[in-house]
């Protein structure tokens, strides 16, 4: 782990060290309202969170936040809120119903789908989501986007391979013929 301490670099508002939680200055006071059962579920969530690679669940002074990452590699363009009546199972999918939570899309709504998967595994994600409390949807809702992300990344990653696979057979074949001018 680095950290810069360099002060002519901005500081950021929230404490982040890699770690999936991250809290801002004001989260920290929303957290001070919550009870002690609630503070062992977000240290516990964090501890499971922690090597997610792709979102962040983010205490603010109101509530949670999902955050992604990357902003643009992941397609989304600001924090997301979700509803406690989000979820919509489908036969081999499942409708995330969130809000942007900030910047310019701030109030607008969004449908993220979670597809691909096994059959009844959509009801059965929705009956687990829907025995939980506010944070332990957040956190599942939060899980379930890190596994697409996840997904789509590995995609990409093996595309890339292969683009970069039949460039190298490419190549590899005009060293050996070389390439007809005459044509």
């Amino acid at each position: 782990m680095q950290i810069n301490n360099n002060p002519q670099c901005p500081q950021p508002k929230s404490t982040s060290f890699g770690m999936a939680v991250k809290i801002t200055k004001e989260g920290a006071d929303y957290l001070r309202r919550q009870s002690p059962k609630t503070l062992e579920k977000l240290s516990a969530i964090g501890e499971e969170m922690k090597d997610y690679k792709h979102w962040d669940l983010l205490v603010t002074d109101k509530s949670y936040v999902a955050k992604p990452r990357e902003f643009l590699k992941s397609g989304y363009k600001d924090y997301i809120t979700v509803d406690d009546s989000y979820i919509s199972p489908h036969s081999r999918s499942l409708n995330l119903n969130t809000v942007y939570s900030d910047f310019a899309n701030k109030g607008t709504k969004a449908t993220i789908v979670i597809d691909d998967l096994k059959e009844g595994e959509a009801a059965e994600i929705a009956q687990r989501i829907k025995a939980e409390d506010h944070l332990g949807r957040f956190a599942e809702a939060i899980r379930l986007l890190e596994q697409k992300s996840a997904k789509e990344a590995a995609q990409k990653a093996y595309e890339e391979a292969e683009k970069a696979k039949i460039s190298g057979m490419v190549d590899d074949l005009v060293s050996k013929f070389g390439i007809d001018t005459e044509v």
